[in-house]
């Protein structure tokens, strides 16, 4: 039980049900090592995923940068920027 809530609240049992399920998901995932790869890819894409739909495929300065990069092909010296 909490210590800012009143003995006989019910949010002490709700929130030792809802760390039960979690450490019953946690000890069935980790009970094989596919389990564990598979709810840490999933876990990672659930974090990484929103945020690549926010960034655009092309910067501004991709245009200006493929400009730079043809010279340097050509020439050949890819420390020499001119």
């Amino acid at each position: 039980m909490a210590l800012s809530e009143p003995a006989g609240s019910g949010r002490t049992a709700s929130r030792t049900s809802l760390l039960d399920f979690a450490a019953r998901g946690l000890d069935f995932a980790s009970a094989t090592h596919r389990r564990a790869c598979a709810l840490l890819v999933l876990v990672a894409l659930i974090a990484f995923l929103p945020g690549f739909a926010s960034i655009p495929p092309i910067d501004r300065d991709e245009a200006r940068v493929s400009q730079a990069t043809k010279p340097r092909l050509e020439t050949g010296p890819f420390v020499d920027i001119r």
